[in-house]
């Protein structure tokens, strides 16, 4: 049976983008220009995924599962981003939400992990 309250989602864009720490430039450290273009592409569709207005954005991610997977916050590097910088969360969804800082919004997020 169909609840009479439905919830309409809208998906006005998506963004899919990497989730290396080596995104952030004082993670990187002598390496950051080496990544360069790969951060400006992550830039570029931060910006377009913004540039349809939303209302909220869903930062989705996955939890660690195995070898090599990493969880926590990027502590000591880039405190304050997304206020996760301290809490430890999928890398994921922290590198998202940077990318989401460096593009200067304020709009609502929601973390999907």
């Amino acid at each position: 049976m169909r609840s009479p309250f439905s919830l309409q989602v809208v998906i006005t864009a998506v963004a899919v983008c990497p989730n290396p720490p080596l995104l952030v430039p004082s993670i990187a450290a002598g390496a950051a220009s080496e990544i360069d273009d790969l951060r400006a592409a992550c830039d570029d569709a931060v910006a377009r995924l913004l540039a349809t207005r939303p209302e909220v954005v869903l930062v989705i991610g996955t939890e660690p599962t195995g070898p090599g997977q990493q969880r926590g916050g990027l502590q000591g590097f880039a405190p304050g981003i997304a206020g996760l910088a301290d809490r430890e969360i999928p890398l994921s969804l922290t590198i998202g939400g940077w990318l989401l800082d460096r593009a200067g919004t304020a709009v609502r997020r929601e973390l999907v992990g």
